[in-house]
């Protein structure tokens, strides 16, 4: 199984997402920019981070803000989506595990 790595920034606060089946089971949503390439050529992607360890959850909604500098690892994949032009769309992802997520914060308060 491949996994991934990502240095990145928080969009914004982690959201609770709820599942469709009306159990009030939730998980994390996150949205993480990951800047690449060189000065010159420099881009930013944003990937979405699903976040359902419990132990996770509570770290994520209690330390992450806008703009904080995380360390992140879990497992890729991609989330299809239809724009306002019906345009298939596709959306990188960290898909959600029970097992193999790692978030670090990598930025000390003072």
């Amino acid at each position: 199984m491949l996994k991934i790595q990502l240095i990145g920034n928080a969009g914004d606060v982690a959201e609770r997402r709820y599942l469709k089946d009306n159990s009030g089971n939730f998980f994390l949503e996150l949205q993480v920019a990951v800047n690449t390439g060189s000065k010159d050529r420099k881009r930013t992607d944003w990937i979405k981070v699903n976040i359902n360890n419990p132990k996770l959850m509570a770290v994520a909604e209690q330390y992450i803000t806008k703009g904080t500098k995380l360390y992140i690892e879990g497992f890729p994949g991609t989330e299809g989506y239809i724009t306002k032009e019906e345009l298939l769309k596709t959306a990188e992802e960290l898909k959600k595990t029970d097992y193999g997520q790692y978030l670090f914060n990598l930025v000390k308060d003072d």
